[in-house]
This record gives C-alpha cells, structure tokens and sequence, in this order.
C-alpha cells in the first residue's frame, strides 16, 4: 500500500501530470493509497506561509474522491519516529510522514530529495 507525502497529495488533486508514470501505474494497481492527516495540517501551514496559492480546503473530499483513504496517525506511528533520529532538526512533518508509513508497512513517496537519500527501500520516488 502507499502513502504519499504531502507535495505528492496535492499534486494528485492539482497538477497529476507532476507525479511520475511508475507512481500513477502503482496507484492504479494497489488495493489503497492513503493521505495522512498530517499532510492536511502542514498543507494549511503552507497557505499561511504563501507557499500555496490558495487554501486546501475540503482536501478530504477531493481525497474521497479519487478514492484516496485517510490513514489516522496513531501511537504506533510516533513511536517508530525514534528510528529516525537523522532527521532531527528537519521538517517535523517530514519524520512523521516517514515514521508514519514505516510503521504501517507502506511504502512512501515523495519527491523530496533528503528523504529518498536516507537509503530505507520504503521511501520512493514520487516523480518517477
């Protein structure tokens, strides 16, 4: 199963043609693809800081819409944040996204290049 990163999210809703080919055929292919609740709160603090142009109202909604589930970010999840010390000092949402989908055993993808570097096979590329 997949989680997508936050940039990966709103790309699906405003600008798919930004996801890559090997990503969109994952989707069409998996039983789910989920969005973290975390991703509608760092998206709303990207609208106040002018990062996006407009705010992401009703992201689950549109999320529903292309069939695109929710997964609740839980205790499981912020305990397996300690494997990932390294990104102390990083974008908080970043660590929990990751921390996240390794805890729920899914693959992740993202665009962001410190993430892909950590080398953890999880972690996939978004664009391709």
């Amino acid at each position: 199963m997949i989680l997508l990163d936050t940039h990966a999210l709103l790309w699906a809703f405003g600008a798919p043609k930004k996801l890559g080919k090997r990503l969109v055929q994952k989707i069409e292919s998996e039983r789910a693809t989920f969005y973290s609740p975390l991703s509608v709160f760092e998206s709303n603090l990207l609208f106040l800081k002018g990062r996006l142009a407009t705010p992401p109202a009703n992201l689950d909604q549109m999320a529903q819409q292309l069939g695109i589930l929710e997964l609740p970010y839980d205790h499981a999840a912020a305990a397996e944040g300690m494997q990932f010390q390294q990104l102390l000092g990083t974008d908080p949402f970043d660590w929990m996204l990751v921390a996240q989908a390794k805890s729920a055993g899914f693959d992740f993808y993202t665009a962001d290049m410190r993430l892909l570097s950590l080398g953890q096979p999880f972690i996939k590329d978004a664009t391709r």
